[in-house]
């Protein structure tokens, strides 16, 4: 297998990347027109992009959305606030779902000791919330 990647021959951003066998090598070399080929290894789009006059890959970081964007190294993508957010939004969800038996509990035995305790987890993740 021979790994190759498409790319805009003008602006050297990725379209397709993907391994193909050594026998359709030759047949992808003449992509449509606008495209060209890159053969080596698989490259992230959204970290690399094509050097258009040296035909080499080179680290890319796409523009920023909005200022409330920050670039999240791991996934090499731009985050916003609701994506840094959804982690902790799915505790706080999480949480949520046990009140139920919680609350039947301190209804019939006056017990709120595990309702108070899921109120505070779920306090704690709301203050780490990004707000604007």
């Amino acid at each position: 297998m021979t790994a190759i990647t498409i790319y805009d021959d003008e602006t050297g951003e990725i379209l397709r990347t993907c391994d193909v066998p050594e026998s359709m090598v030759q047949y992808q070399a003449d992509p449509i027109g606008g495209e060209a080929i890159y053969r080596g290894h698989v490259l992230n789009a959204h970290r690399k992009r094509i050097d258009v006059e040296t035909g080499e890959p080179v680290d890319f970081t796409p523009p920023r959305p909005t200022p409330q964007h920050t670039w999240d190294e791991t996934n090499g993508r731009w985050l916003s606030r609701a994506d840094r957010n959804a982690p902790i939004v799915t505790a706080i969800e999480r949480l949520e779902a046990q009140q139920p038996r919680a609350v039947r509990e301190a209804v019939l035995t006056g017990n709120k000791a595990a309702l108070q305790q899921i109120e505070t987890q779920i306090e704690v993740l709301r203050n780490t919330l990004e707000r604007d």
